[in-house]
């Protein structure tokens, strides 16, 4: 196979895990009980992942941008004035350091994004099933080199193993 090829390939594949993902994502919000789905309104799945992280704890601007895997601050604060203006998510003082405010649900938000969270997981468990466990171990060894892979960049010179 030559290179061109072998890349045009690899962009096919691309476009197709992407099409994929799209795919899986709205299977597993559609998959949501209609409770659930109603109860957290037109919170979007971004959204959703941020209260996921604020949940386990008041968190830092910073914090919730690591924990999502983003750069961008301005990002945050937009997603942060989205929830608050929603009134998911608070703003609270850090009370160490007036200088760092952290990001809290408040007190009705828990038990929704909880819900929605245990029945998220549930939704992926139940799409294991179609896999045996060999395969299952297979997927999750691939997924998390992909991760890997891309949180250390690309090495062109390294052989995959």
């Amino acid at each position: 196979m030559t290179l061109t090829s072998r890349m045009k390939l690899r962009e096919e594949h691309a476009r197709h895990f992407l099409m994929l993902q799209k795919v899986l994502a709205q299977r597993f919000r559609d998959s949501l009980p209609e409770n659930i789905r109603h109860e957290m309104g037109e919170v979007t799945v971004h959204q959703m992942e941020a209260m996921g992280v604020i949940a386990r704890g008041p968190v830092t601007m910073g914090e919730l941008a690591a924990a999502l895997g983003s750069t961008s601050m301005s990002a945050m604060t937009q997603l942060a004035d989205r929830l608050v203006k929603c009134g998911l998510v608070e703003r609270q003082s850090d009370p160490h350091d007036r200088r760092v405010v952290r990001l809290a649900l408040v007190t009705g938000a828990k038990t929704p994004v909880s819900r929605y969270i245990d029945s998220h997981q549930r939704a992926i468990v139940d799409a294991f099933e179609v896999l045996n466990d060999d395969e299952l171990e297979t997927l999750m060894r691939l997924v998390e080199k992909l991760a890997n892979a891309t949180e250390r960049g690309p090495d062109r010179n390294t052989q995959a193993g």
